[in-house]
């Protein structure tokens, strides 16, 4: 949470002190990591086509009620920080993203088809990585980070190898792997397999 300057007359409003506070309140952290977990266990939920009708209604009266939720904790933090502090702190954007598509999805997606904006739902799966703000979790994501700046030489060097086999492959290999329907080894009718040496980037798919 960002640090502000309560002395500051904005945060001398009522409304701000209340917002504030709240957001600042442990139950209030901890309430809405249970809800983005809730919320993941819904969206797994969401595609069986097994369950019954009555089923699928409740999940989506669940969907409504994170929107809620998520949209309520997003007005107490641009209210109890101020938009430039909330906006310094790249989890609150993201936050404030989702709930712009959220609430997008729920506007449009009776009117365009529930599978043009309801795929966009699945961004809120992305909320689960504020876990990972905070203990052990912080320190395994950095660990990973530090980890992931310091391989791009390792990087360079591999894909120059992938490069370098894929050329030997189209070289040895190319327009002679056909095979036909029977997965006989066809070099006249037979076309060839998925992956291939006979161009450039499918030979580099085939050796990575």
């Amino acid at each position: 949470m960002p640090r502000v300057n309560l002395q500051k007359k904005y945060y001398k409003n009522k409304v701000v002190r209340v917002c504030f506070s709240i957001i600042n309140n442990g139950y209030f952290d901890a309430t809405i990591i249970f809800v983005i977990i809730l919320n993941t266990f819904f969206l797994a939920l969401d595609k069986y086509p097994e369950f019954d009708e009555w089923m699928l209604e409740l999940i989506s009266i669940f969907n409504f009620i994170f929107t809620i939720i998520f949209t309520a904790e997003a007005v107490f933090k641009i209210i109890g920080l101020g938009f430039r502090e909330f906006a310094k702190e790249t989890f609150n954007l993201f936050d404030l993203l989702i709930v712009i598509i959220s609430i997008a999805e729920l506007q449009f997606s009776g009117e365009t088809g529930p599978g043009v904006f309801s795929s966009f739902r699945a961004f809120r799966l992305f909320k689960i990585f504020r876990l990972f703000r905070v203990g052990d979790l912080r320190i395994l994501l950095d660990s990973i980070t530090f980890t992931l700046t310091t391989i791009g030489d390792y990087v360079v060097l591999l894909l120059l190898f992938i490069y370098v086999f894929a050329l030997i492959g189209m070289s040895f290999f190319a327009g002679k792997l056909k095979f036909d329907k029977n997965d006989k080894f066809n070099l006249e009718e037979g076309e060839s397999p998925r992956t291939h040496f006979d161009d450039l980037v499918w030979s580099v798919i085939t050796i990575f």
